[in-house]
């Protein structure tokens, strides 16, 4: 009786242990949110939006009052057109509020760019919510879903 107690017991903690290691080994994504606002703002600059795609799950998602874009090809040809004719002078976006909910996390934050188009200078700002998840073949978190209000 001892003894069957003990595997009924071990059968029933051994897979929260393994949950448990599982959820232990998801890094923080405090690094790769600061790498992909980086990398958003250095694509920007250099003249390859398409390259923001990158930073999103295959059927990730942007969505803002004029768009509601699915996938990375989309998305790569959504930044693109986007800036044609537009150049990013100067540029920062900061995390103001992150919450990670295991493979997920929500990141609420703002954007301040300045583009310069024909001469003409005009300043964009703003919040945005972005919602990220670990992916555990990558190693790295990807934004699943992006919301800019304007």
């Amino acid at each position: 009786m001892l003894a069957s107690m003990r595997t009924l017991l071990l059968s029933l903690v051994l897979p929260l242990l393994a949950v448990t290691e599982a959820a232990a080994a998801i890094p923080s994504p405090v690094r790769d949110i600061a790498a992909a606002n980086r990398h958003y703002i250095t694509a920007l600059q250099a003249g390859h939006p398409a390259e923001i795609a990158l930073d999103y799950e295959a059927g990730g998602r942007f969505l803002s009052a004029r768009a509601d874009i699915r996938g990375r090809a989309q998305l790569g040809a959504f930044f693109s057109s986007r800036m044609r004719g537009i150049t990013l002078v100067s540029g920062s976006c900061a995390t103001r509020h992150l919450e990670v909910y295991g493979v997920t996390a929500t990141e609420t934050g703002e954007c301040r760019l300045v583009f310069e188009r024909s001469g003409h200078v005009a300043k964009s700002e703003g919040p945005y919510v972005t919602v990220w998840a670990y992916d555990s073949s990558k190693k790295r978190w990807l934004i699943r879903f992006d919301v800019i209000p304007g």
